[in-house]
């Protein structure tokens, strides 16, 4: 019976074809977003793995940086869903590796010195992710650990249930 259904004529093939991955998943443009925000908004005691996340999330979608802005400027007590993207974990892996970003003692990653060069090529290159420098930089002075702290806390009570 199955050598019937499986004759000569019957086989199945299976033929790769090229797949477009969207910009966002990229590994080279996360390694950028990450350079960008750590330089941007983490200069100082560096940027736990949460804050970046959340931070790279709101680059993505307009409505969710307005969702985090409300928030940061205390006009919304619904906090933005805090979502944990596999392509910015990996992305962070090759930039450790690449020696961009170091962990620090308190698990907080910040730039290398070579991070830092590639964070200012990023910086004075005009043409090169205007969008998400000019997010970043309403953001940056607003964002810090303690809101940051705030938003996981009223996230975890008013998204967990039994």
């Amino acid at each position: 019976m199955i050598d019937e259904l499986f004759n000569e004529s019957t086989k199945i093939k299976f033929i790769n074809r090229p797949i477009a991955v969207p910009y966002n998943y990229r590994i080279i443009y996360k390694i950028s977003q990450i350079v960008l925000i750590l330089g941007t908004v983490c200069k100082r005691g560096g940027c736990s793995n949460i804050k970046l996340h959340m931070i790279s999330n709101a680059l993505t979608s307009h409505n969710i940086l307005v969702e985090l802005e409300k928030v940061l400027e205390n006009t919304s007590e619904v906090p933005p869903l805090v979502r944990f993207e596999p392509a910015l974990t990996r992305a962070l892996s090759f930039a450790i590796a690449d020696e961009l970003v170091e962990v620090q003692a308190n698990s907080k990653f910040k730039l290398t010195v070579k991070g830092k060069g590639l964070y200012e090529q990023i910086i004075q290159d005009e043409e090169l992710m205007i969008l998400e420098k000019i997010d970043l930089k309403n953001i940056k002075d607003k964002i810090n650990d303690d809101v940051i702290d705030r938003i996981v806390k009223k996230w975890g009570t008013m998204n967990v249930t039994d």
